[in-house]
This record gives structure tokens, sequence and C-alpha cells, in this order.
């Protein structure tokens, strides 16, 4: 691992040479590319704590400006071994939980052009679930800071480890794109870590004139290493709450071992002179209440004014998990039946949550554009109390958490400014 971070290292600061050389049209098997982010965001609740990236370690509290939320720097190496024969590299700097600023492999593959239409990879590659799955980090390519986080939350995973296919062809008056993955991934979180040991993804993306169509379904399989939870689940089955039911509850409602769960997802895209529309709806069904079925939402719509683009963005996030259960015993006192109502709550994910976004792009280079957000979120469901970890660090009360302090009135803002550049 040092190894591949001294390289990491290396390819970072080569980067700007090899840009400088891109006069030099003779011809050469090496490719060195990379995109990166300047960032800040500070969030104005003094309860509820906002990250930029739901794997980030630190969050914005109480006006605090945080720089490492979406800043990164990334520095993709592609070499071709023979014509339609090629090696891609990506190594990506970015805060993460498990990382921290270190550089880690986003994508390593080795990729075959077997037709003019059909590629194949085998490594380390994009999965391809939302619409900017493959530029989920790639500021630059985005119109917002970020991808809107009521969908691309239902699935933080951005790589997969394995086989992955992609192919076109046309299609009355468009192109139909086809990309399908297979493989397993592992993923950090604020909360704990999560082991897929198996991932299907296969995407359909139609584009004629204007328009372009795109429709995705994802398969999973993992176990989660949650330790909070765990240590939750511990005191449970011990009888800390006097709850009767909770083992058995526990096991066929919430199980941290041998979780299923699909993700499905349509996004349409419309271009119309110098307003454009985007559209993406996602949903999630699962085995567990942890990962709990939801549907997701958000419509952004952006007009272009010269280098200025002003947008605007509205979004939901809702969790469809009915309550567990938990039973406690007759003669039990009554904080212990409140206990477990808190945590049978807890358990349904009751994170529900609007957001509205207003941003202004300004595209002032060819290679970079700055861009300047605000951002709110607005929870819409009873049950915000109880702690969550994730875009949003909702602390949670006793006996899930130890935070004793105000409750939390469920309104957030957030403000983003952001640099994005390609090189």
């Amino acid at each position: 691992m040092r190894r591949v971070r001294m390289l990491g290292w290396g390819l970072l600061a080569l980067a700007p040479l090899v840009q400088a050389s891109e006069g030099v049209e003779e011809p050469h098997p090496w490719q060195i590319e990379g995109y990166g982010t300047l960032a800040a965001h500070v969030a104005d609740d003094p309860v509820v704590g906002v990250r930029g990236d739901g794997r980030n370690r630190n969050t914005s509290l109480n006006g605090r400006v945080r720089f490492d939320g979406d800043s990164l720097l990334a520095v993709q190496t592609r070499y071709e071994f023979a014509p339609g024969v090629q090696a891609v590299w990506q190594l990506l700097a970015r805060d993460d939980v498990r990382y921290g600023q270190r550089p880690r492999n986003e994508w390593i593959y080795l990729g075959w052009d077997a037709q003019p239409n059909l590629n194949l990879k085998l490594g380390r590659t994009a999965l391809p679930v939302f619409l900017h799955s493959e530029t989920r980090h790639l500021g630059y390519a985005q119109t917002t800071a970020r991808p809107v986080n009521t969908v691309y939350q239902l699935n933080p995973f951005t790589h997969v480890d394995g086989l992955a296919l992609r192919h076109a062809r046309s299609l009355a008056q468009g192109e139909l794109r086809t990309e399908f993955s297979a493989g397993r991934a592992e993923l950090a979180l604020p909360s704990g870590t999560i082991d897929a040991n198996r991932m299907v993804s296969l995407a359909l993306r139609y584009d004629e004139g204007p328009w372009s169509l795109r429709v995705a379904g994802s398969d999973y399989r993992f176990d989660m290493h949650l330790a909070n939870v765990q240590r939750l689940y511990s005191q449970l089955i011990a009888g800390t709450t006097a709850c009767t039911n909770c083992a058995a509850v526990l096991a066929a409602r919430a199980p941290l071992e041998g979780v299923h769960a699909q993700v499905q997802t349509v996004a349409l895209q419309h271009e119309s002179g110098s307003w454009s529309l985007t559209a993406e709806i996602a949903r999630r069904s699962s085995n567990n209440s942890i990962v709990a079925d939801s549907l997701a939402w958000y419509v952004l719509a952006a007009h272009r004014l010269g280098d200025w683009s002003p947008y605007a963005v509205l979004g939901e996030i809702r969790f469809k998990e009915p309550p567990l259960g938990l039973q406690t015993h007759p003669a039990a006192p009554a904080a212990a039946r409140q206990a477990n109502q808190l945590i049978d709550l807890y358990l349904q994910t009751p994170n529900d949550r609007r957001i509205t976004q207003l941003g202004l792009r300004w595209d002032f280079h060819a290679r970079a554009a700055l861009k300047l957000q605000w951002e709110r979120y607005r929870a819409t469901r009873e049950g915000r109390i109880t702690g969550q970890s994730h875009y949003l660090e909702v602390p949670a009360p006793p006996p899930i958490g130890p935070y004793q302090g105000p409750a939390w009135d469920g309104r957030v803002n957030q403000w983003s400014l952001n640099l994005d550049f390609v090189f």
C-alpha cells in the first residue's frame, strides 16, 4: 500500500508536466489526465452537521467552514498496449473515513475494444447505477456542486471489482447504449463498513436529438459491520430494555449479514437551446430495515446565459419501513417501554427529507468552473431525533446514543463554493 501511495503522489506531481506537453502531436501509448475540486462548505445548524459527501470524516456544524468535503484531486493514467487494448488507472485523493486524504484506487482495469461498438473491462470500474455514476466525483461534468444526495444516498458504492461490458448500436433515429457489470466491492461509511460479495448492474440509455432516457437496475448481496448498531443489538438481546422478542425480530427484519438489496433508477434529460432539464428517480428495496425500502427523486432545471448558468433543484427521499413491533415485558417500567419504542422507530430509518437548491455556475475558463450553491434540508417525518449518519449527522439520544442536548428542529442550510477543473 505504501508503494501505491508513493506512485500515486508521483502521478499527481507529473500531471502538470504532461499537460504542458499537450501540443506535441507525436503518437505515444501513454496518456495522463485528471480533474479536481477546491471546495468550501458551511452549515448553519448547532445540532445537526452536514457533509459534502456521505463518506467524509467531518461535518460542518454551527457555521464552521469545512474545506475537506468536496475537495479532491484525481489523476488517470492510460496505456495503450495495442490498438483496442488499454490499461487504465485512476487515483483519487478525497477525504474518506477509511483512507483519510490519501490517494486510493478508484479505477484500475484492463480494457479491450472487441468491436467498434463493444468494449470489455476487467478490474475496478464505475458502478453504472445512476446517471452520474461514472462522473460522481467529476464536479466539472455536473451542473450542481455535487450529485443530488436524495437519490445518490440510496447507493453509496461508486465502483465494482469485476467485469464490465459496454455496447452501443443505432436504433430508430438515435443510439442505444448498454452497460453491464458484475463483481464485488467494499465500502467505508461514517457508521461502519459494508462488504458486498455480489453486485450485478444493468443500464440502458437511449439518446435521440435533445432527449435522453436512462433505465438501470442493480442487485446486491452484502454484510454490514456497524459498531454502534451491533452494540445496540447486544444490549437489546441481553434484556437491557426488557425487550421480549428482540432476538427473533432483529434476525428477521434487521440482520447485519446476508443483506439482499435492489435499486432501480430512471433518468430523463432534455436540452432545448439554453435550457436544460434533468429528472432522476430511484427505488430501493431490501430484506433489512436499516437498508430501508425507499423512493427518492429530484428535478434540476438550468438556464445558460453566456458563461453563467443559474439552476434550481427540488428533491425528496422517503423511507417506507413498517414498525418492527418490539415488545416490552409487562412488568418493566415505563422507561423501558419508551426506550423500545424509540429503538423501533430508529430501526425504521425515519430519515425522510426534502431538499431545495439554488445555485450559479460560472464557466470562466474552458477547463474550469466556479459554483456557488445554497441548499436547504427539511425533515418531513417524526422520528428525526433518533439519529443518522450520512450526509446529515443527527445525534442520537439514549438508549441509541449519548446525546442529551436540544432536539433538532428539522431544518438546516448548507452553503457551498466549489472550483472544479480538468487537466
